[in-house]
């Protein structure tokens, strides 16, 4: 049995910020059903207490007062994604090479550009040696020509990158050999992928 296993991490830069004197308030979300209550976790508000009353009057004309107002927010950066498998796993029989696809990945941001960076990845190993390991990324189901594919243990850069916000949609490609003497056995390998809006 001839097993691959991949694993995922998401890292997104966090912001926050505090207004001196300030309070929260309640926020709602627009739902199908209407306005609902929203959590800490979708958004936060903050209103600052200015202290600001007034008390004008005159005995001879219109009296006039002018108060001022700000309104900003802050939208936090946010990464999001799916990934179809994480987990591979061959059973080969007859020694040839052989390609598949491992997993189709759609990854988005609203931040100022993301980047998808591989690490930890090599040829699948056994207890009796390594079979030869290569992966490829597309932006499409096609299966890549063989130029296009890379020795897994050259696989370990920045895979893509993109500036501004947008959701993309890669496809990732795995292909190893298996000679007349591979030896029979259990081989294995784990690699990280790391999604980042640090660029």
């Amino acid at each position: 049995m001839m097993k691959h296993l991949g694993r995922i991490i998401l890292v997104g830069m966090v912001s926050m910020f505090v207004l001196t004197g300030s309070t929260s308030a309640e926020v709602f979300k627009r739902t199908e059903g209407g306005w609902q209550g929203a959590t800490q976790e979708e958004a936060k508000i903050t209103v600052r207490r200015s202290g600001s009353s007034f008390d004008k009057y005159s005995l001879t004309g219109p009296v006039e007062k002018g108060l001022s107002l700000t309104n900003s927010a802050t939208v936090d950066d946010r990464i999001w994604g799916s990934f179809e498998y994480t987990e591979l796993k061959w059973f080969i029989i007859a020694p040839k090479t052989y390609g598949v696809l491992f997993t189709r990945m759609t990854i988005g941001t609203n931040a100022k550009g993301c980047k998808i960076v591989v690490e930890g990845c090599g040829n699948l190993t056994g207890d009796e040696g390594t079979l030869g390991t290569w992966y490829a990324i597309t932006d499409n189901d096609s299966i890549p020509g063989q130029e296009e594919f890379v020795p897994a243990d050259n696989f370990n850069r920045e895979i893509k990158r993109w500036e501004g916000a947008a959701e993309r949609n890669y496809y990732l490609w795995n292909k190893v050999k298996v000679d007349k003497l591979s030896p029979a056995g259990e081989y294995y390998d784990e690699f990280i992928i790391t999604i980042s809006t640090d660029i």
